[in-house]
């Protein structure tokens, strides 16, 4: 369990076969993909929701 980067909300999430653990924003649809490396090394990598783009400030 953990917030999501995008809005804030809690997010569950469950492991799969490979050792990740997936959750989805109910709030917004931000997807996170989060791998255990070891015991102080997490990885999350984070998708935006479908139809949106990334903000990039100039």
């Amino acid at each position: 369990m953990w917030h999501c980067f995008n809005c804030g909300n809690i997010v569950v999430g469950y492991m799969n076969g490979k050792g990740e653990i997936c959750g989805e924003c109910t709030r917004c649809g931000t997807c996170m993909v989060r791998v255990i490396k070891s015991k102080t090394h997490d990885t999350v990598n984070v998708y935006a929701p479908p139809g949106s783009t990334r903000y990039e400030d100039n």
